[in-house]
Order: structure tokens, then sequence, then C-alpha cells
């Protein structure tokens, strides 16, 4: 999992070649041992199941306002590709590029649910269902042509930043990114001790 060096603008099956990418780094996960996922780098630090259950929360919320822009934008306008995110997403995106440097506490409401009393039984599981849908959608994108600029929706934390769906699909992507080279370090090669990893 690396930095990208392009400015964060890709056609449509650039996107769904990504996406389809990350499901397959989520998928090995099952082969790993419960000893392996729950291995803590240090104390207080998230652990491989925390991380992809946050990745499924934070999927979720920012891939039902990518669906609430489409059903607004209906019909979806056309439009060519390339599509470029805009640049104060370009700069956030950035920020979040691996392998990071600055720390981001994660806001209450995107905390994995794996530290809820609930729990979470297959954060796995969750994170390939959210990952599947923004698959589908973007196969629909690219059967309809969509123009992923104009399709307007809004940041599902911060509602007075507006965002476009190539924004939205920029942010998914780069902070899954993130959390994919978080995973390599805190996942041990065979169960038992491993280096100290970055915290959440």
């Amino acid at each position: 999992i690396h930095a990208v060096t392009e400015p964060y603008q890709y056609t449509l099956s650039e996107l769904r070649d990504r996406f389809t990418g990350a499901s397959e780094f989520v998928e090995a996960l099952r082969t790993k041992s419960e000893e392996q996922l729950l291995h803590r780098p240090a104390e207080g630090a998230w652990n491989t199941s925390d991380i992809c259950s946050h990745l499924a929360v934070f999927g979720t919320l920012f891939q039902d306002e990518a669906e609430r822009a489409v059903e607004k934008a209906n019909p979806a306008p056309r439009g060519e590709g390339p599509f470029r995110a805009k640049w104060v997403v370009r700069k956030l995106a950035a920020m979040m590029e691996p392998p990071y440097k600055t720390r981001l506490r994660a806001p209450a409401k995107m905390r994995p649910k794996t530290e809820s009393p609930e729990g979470d039984g297959d954060p796995i599981g969750a994170l390939l269902a959210v990952e599947a849908r923004t698959r589908d959608m973007l196969a629909r994108a690219k059967e309809e042509q969509w123009d992923l600029r104009r399709i307007k929706g809004k940041h599902p934390i911060i509602p007075l930043l507006p965002m476009s769906l190539i924004d939205l699909l920029v942010v998914i992507d780069v902070h899954r990114r993130r959390h994919f080279w978080q995973i390599e370090q805190t996942l041990p090669a065979q169960p038992g001790p491993a280096g100290a990893a970055d915290t959440p």
C-alpha cells in the first residue's frame, strides 16, 4: 500500500480497479489467525480487527452519503473523465497518505464497533460488505457514464463541507490505504510479539 503520485485524478475504470484491489487485501485477512487479528502492537493501540471495524464504520458513513448524492442527482449527469478531487480534498488526502506521520484521532461516531460493549462479531465481513456497495456503485457509474464532479453531496461528519462524488471516493480511498498500511505494521507475520506500530 503506497502513496499515490498523481493529483487524485481518476477515470471510472481506475477507481473500479482501486476498489477491487482493496477488497482483495481485506479478503486475504480471513487467512489470518484470531491471535494475529487481535494482536495489539502497544497498549491502547488498535489491533487489525479494530482497524477493520473502524474502516467499515467510516466507509458506511461515506458510502451512505455517496448514495444519497446519487439519488438526489437522479438522473445522474453524464460526463467524460478523468475526474479530479477539488483542492481542499486533495490537501486533506495528502495529509492522510501512508506512510503517515500525522496522527488523527477518530471522532466518536467513527470509532470501531469492536470497542463497544456489544462488540463486532465480523469486522472483516462488515468491511467487505461496504466495499461491495462501493464497487456496485462504481459499476453503475461506469455503465451510465456518470460525471462524478457534478454529483453533489456533503461531508458526512461536517455537513457544511460540500463534496462531489469524486471527493467522497478519494477520501474513502486514501483513508482506507492509510489504515491498510497501519494493518501492515500491526499484523504480525506469525502469532506472537511484533514491533510497535503507530496508534490510531
